[in-house]
């Protein structure tokens, strides 16, 4: 924000600059969280939806409960087999690069 500052003594006024600070964010850097889903953790799941005691669904005799139940249980099981990792992803930023470019590149790379 720019603004004049007159003090009333001088034909000369001076201009008063306001530098707000904001934090700059980096656009290259993004975090990616995906799942490790391979053989050993898919028997893992297995494993333990088949050791569950499945009978505490159906304690209850309304339909959204026993719902509720199940997917409580199944989403534990879930993310107890299937955790998340994060991953730092750097995004390369050249608007310049056309699609065709791209492809010269990969075929070069192929080759």
């Amino acid at each position: 924000m720019l603004y004049p500052f007159t003090k009333g003594l001088s034909d000369h006024d001076a201009q008063i600059i306001e530098i707000l600070i904001f934090y700059y964010n980096n656009h290259n850097k993004q975090n990616k969280f995906i799942r490790k889903i391979d053989s050993d953790t898919m028997f893992t799941f297995s494993q333990l939806l088949s050791q569950e005691n499945w009978g505490e669904v159906f304690i209850d005799g309304d339909i959204n409960l026993i719902f509720n139940n199940f997917l409580d249980i199944y989403l534990r099981i879930y993310n107890a087999s299937f955790p998340i990792n994060k991953r730092k992803e750097y995004i390369k930023s050249s608007p310049w690069i056309t699609p065709g470019i791209k492809i010269s590149c990969s075929t070069k790379r192929h080759l």
